[in-house]
């Protein structure tokens, strides 16, 4: 009896919970949460951005369509400038990249030609698609046409029959009111995703007028956890083996200031890409030209403002993206040049501080059924697109090569290689006048890809680029301690290093390079001059 009771009773409980469950909703999770804007500005250029690339993957009738982008990153760079019509201020985005992936190890050393796109995080690939726009610029440039960016500039004469020499086209010159935004849907990998040593606050929205730029100073950080590596450089995961916090690294402090899928910079080397926190820095550092295309552009293009989406912490992006090499001195900038356009106030390396706005704009305003789920980056491509594209430009995240949309030999135009053609048609076209003989007119030289950064005008940027490469690297005090008097009654010292006892970084560290490609351009000879070989 009893038995046949607590049968019963049993049966009512399991039914009663089964009867809850089935009429509880299924835990949800949406895919971005909400956020406050730091002004109209920011979501002004989500917007835009985010309309560009719906119109460009879902509204055209090409391979991009069958791709699922849902579960991805979107950067985007934006120009804002007067439109010549009504005088007034409009943004117009200019370059574009979707993609997670980057390439493992042996596929980048494998890539002697350089016709890999190495890193196919959205930022990257945003910024070298900017890099392409410059170039189809400076090609409208040397046909005398008006650009979007660059000013009409008075090229040197070529009516004087005496002289002898050479003439060749004036480095571009950016346009006045021209300013660049960078837009990304996502906070950016490596330290800006170290959500430690500051405190974050919710942005406070600010009214301001339409298109008005904003302004930001940013206070003087002081970092109390360099070794712990609160500043340091991180290199992205193995492509091959899934690294995550515990796995990577041994047990140690510096174990605390990692984040997934990043690996430091003193371990051995599973990959040689640095994280896109890492590469902004240098962005804002250097510029966002590079150093091949300072031969032809007199101006440093830094960023004006940046815009981000999810997981927005405003002092962890100060720190990440510029603060952490705050005191970095670029001592190249005196230059013995008879070039007035190189004493230009645009032309002097400096650690650039844009403001760093949050916009409210969903990327991706989906929902989903499973509470603790994480986003998964299941497409295997990616894109880009720069201005005038009809099409984006497929790439594969796996090889880096391109899937479509090629130039016409059939490489990539965001490559090493395919910078280096485009390097290789306007120094052809550099040249305004030559009275040489048409043998030696029409002599090509080749040149070594890396050789042409380091050399004339790209100089500057060259030896920049190595004080940055260096990093930020406080030497730690060897610490002197006093034992007890030994069996002669006399003191005895004792040195402990403690740079013998911690291998972690003290600072940022120094940036870890790929191999270099094996790489030749074709360039008039007549170019020596012009790039003071």
């Amino acid at each position: 009896m009893e038995e046949t009771k607590k049968r019963k009773r049993e049966k009512k409980v399991n039914e009663k919970e089964g009867h809850l469950k089935s009429t509880l909703k299924p835990p949800i999770r949406a895919a971005e949460k909400n956020r406050i804007a730091t002004n109209d500005f920011a979501n002004d250029i989500a917007n835009i951005s985010i309309q560009k690339y719906n119109n460009i993957v879902h509204n055209n009738n090409n391979n991009s369509n069958e791709l699922n982008f849902q579960q991805t990153v979107l950067s985007t760079f934006v120009l804002r400038y007067k439109n010549p019509t009504n005088n007034q201020y409009t943004l117009k985005v200019v370059a574009l990249g979707v993609g997670t992936k980057f390439l493992s190890k042996s596929n980048i050393e494998n890539d002697i030609d350089g016709k890999c796109v190495k890193d196919l995080h959205a930022e990257i690939l945003a910024q070298r698609s900017f890099k392409l726009f410059l170039y189809q610029q400076i090609l409208e440039y040397c046909q005398n046409k008006d650009t979007l960016i660059f000013e009409n500039v008075t090229n040197g004469s070529t009516n004087n029959k005496s002289n002898k020499k050479p003439v060749f086209r004036t480095p571009c010159k950016l346009k006045e009111d021209i300013t660049i935004h960078f837009y990304t849907s996502s906070q950016p990998c490596g330290n800006a995703c170290l959500k430690k040593f500051a405190k974050s606050s919710k942005p406070k929205f600010q009214n301001l007028p339409k298109y008005c730029l904003p302004t930001d100073i940013h206070s003087k950080k002081q970092f109390s956890a360099l070794d712990r590596g609160e500043i340091a450089f991180l290199l992205k995961g193995s492509c091959d083996t899934s690294i995550t916090m515990s796995s990577s690294i041994n047990k140690d402090r510096s174990a605390k200031t990692l984040v997934d899928g990043t690996h430091a910079v003193n371990e051995d080397k599973r990959s040689y890409i640095h994280t896109c926190s890492d590469k902004i820095l240098k962005w804002n550092a250097l510029g966002l030209q590079g150093s091949l295309l300072k031969h032809f552009i007199n101006d440093i293009l830094y960023i004006n403002t940046c815009t981000f989406g999810r997981k927005f912490g405003k002092p962890f992006n100060e720190r990440a993206l510029c603060c952490r090499m705050q005191t970095i001195n670029f001592t190249c900038n005196v230059t013995n040049s008879n070039n007035a356009a190189d004493d230009d106030k645009n032309n002097k390396y400096r650690m650039n501080h844009p403001p760093m706005l949050c916009t409210n704009v969903k990327f991706d305003d989906t929902i989903y059924y499973e509470a603790n789920s994480k986003a998964t980056f299941q497409e295997t491509n990616c894109l880009y697109w720069c201005y005038n594209d009809q099409y984006p430009s497929i790439l594969n995240g796996e090889t880096g090569l391109a899937l479509l949309e090629t130039d016409s030999k059939g490489i990539c135009r965001i490559s090493k290689c395919g910078f280096a053609n485009l390097f290789h048609i306007i120094s052809k076209m550099w040249i305004l006048k030559d009275d040489m003989n048409d043998k030696n007119k029409n002599c090509i030289e080749y040149y070594d890809y890396n050789l042409l950064k380091q050399v004339g005008k790209a100089k500057h940027h060259y030896v920049c680029k190595q004080i940055f490469s260096n990093g930020y690297n406080k030497k730690l005090k060897s610490k002197r301690r006093h034992s007890k008097n030994d069996t002669t009654g006399t003191k005895k010292d004792t040195t402990t290093d403690e740079i013998e006892k911690k291998p972690i970084i003290n600072g940022t560290g120094k940036w870890i390079k790929s191999p270099n490609v094996k790489l030749n351009i074709a360039v008039p000879k007549v170019m020596q001059e012009y790039l003071e070989f």
